[in-house]
């Protein structure tokens, strides 16, 4: 079991029993500022609000995630599942299209870079550096950039591995 993950708004990260219950705590006193705004001082809004104040007793709390923990679970295969999306810092690139889009809880991340992606850019180091290992043979530096791609993704299936010296 892999325990409460948090979504931080680009990715699931490691949480805590204390993280959950505290985020926990927010969710019902978000809700009780919701009631407040919109409902005036009626018998059903006490009736609500006495509710959502027992909500806010650390019993309650722990019940809530105990619930939501039968509930809410997610199998860790799903994360990182697919070895052609790369979670960078402003979006979540696929690798076979190139196209970016933004971050979602959805999309099962639990890595991420700090790289952002810019499908535009150009970098002359790389380019040198490529043309340099295959000794300005331009086929060769596409192979070489090949498997730079590769080694980026998580996709195993040819079964190969590169080894440099030098």
């Amino acid at each position: 079991t892999m325990g409460w993950l948090l979504f931080n708004g680009r990715y699931w990260e490691e949480g805590n029993e204390q993280e959950a219950l505290q985020r926990a705590g927010h969710v019902v006193e978000s809700r009780l500022r919701i009631l407040d705004r919109k409902c005036g001082n009626t018998p059903e809004h006490n009736r609500l609000r006495r509710r959502l104040e027992a909500c806010c007793k650390c019993s309650a709390i722990v019940g809530m995630l105990k619930l939501a923990s039968t509930f809410l679970g997610v199998e860790a295969a799903r994360f990182d599942a697919n070895p052609y999306h790369l979670n960078t810092a402003n979006g979540v690139v696929d690798l076979l299209t190139g196209k970016l889009v933004p971050h979602a809880p959805d999309q099962y991340m639990t890595r991420c870079s700090n790289i952002c992606y810019n499908p535009d850019a150009e970098s002359e180091l790389w380019t040198a550096t490529l043309a340099g290992f295959a000794n300005d043979d331009s086929e060769l530096a596409g192979y070489f950039q090949r498997i730079g791609g590769y080694s980026c993704c998580g996709d195993v299936s040819a079964q190969k591995f590169y080894y440099f010296f030098g």
